[in-house]
C-alpha cells in the first residue's frame, strides 16, 4: 500500500478515485448544477409578470385536467417563450414574451349522413333513387 506524500504546502493529497467513485462524484455534481438550474427557472417564472404566468398556467392546467378526465381523452398545454434582444446594439437587455396554450380534448361532435349529386349538391334522399308516392286509403281499400 502506498503512502500519499505531501505537496509542497504540507498537505497530503487525497488518494487518486477509482473510475466507479469519480463516476458517483460527477454524477452528483451534476444532480447539484441541475438542481440550481430548476431552482433559477422556478425563481424566474414565478416573477414573470409578477406571478401572473403562473397562476396563468395552473388554472389552465386544471382547466386541461378537468377536461381530461371528463372525455378520457389526452390534451396538451404548452408554454412558449419567445426570447430576442430589446436592440441590435444590446445583448444583456432581453425581451421575453410568453404564450399559454392549451389543446383540450372535447366530445365528439354527432355526425349527419347525406347524398351528394353530381352537382355537388348534398340532400337527404338518394338522388338516384326513384321516389316512391304514398297514399293513404281509408279501410277497406274503398277511396
Amino acid at each position: 500500500m502506498s503512502e500519499s506524500t505531501p505537496d509542497p504546502t504540507g498537505e497530503v493529497a487525497a488518494p487518486p478515485l477509482d473510475a466507479a467513485a469519480r463516476a458517483r462524484l460527477e454524477a452528483e455534481e451534476q444532480k447539484r448544477a441541475d438542481d440550481d438550474l430548476a431552482g433559477e427557472l422556478m425563481v424566474t417564472l414565478t416573477q414573470w409578470r409578477g406571478g401572473a404566468l403562473m397562476v396563468e398556467v395552473a388554472k389552465k392546467l386544471r382547466e386541461l385536467v378537468k377536461a381530461v378526465r371528463l372525455h378520457r381523452k389526452a390534451g396538451t398545454i404548452t408554454l412558449k417563450i419567445t426570447v430576442r434582444p430589446i436592440s441590435k446594439n444590446t445583448v444583456s437587455t432581453l425581451e421575453l414574451v410568453d404564450d399559454v396554450t392549451v389543446k383540450a380534448p372535447t366530445a365528439a361532435r354527432e355526425s349527419w349522413t347525406l347524398f351528394s349529386s353530381r352537382s355537388g349538391a348534398l340532400t337527404l334522399e338518394h338522388p338516384d333513387q326513384l321516389s316512391i308516392q304514398i297514399h293513404n286509403t281509408p279501410a277497406g281499400g274503398q277511396q
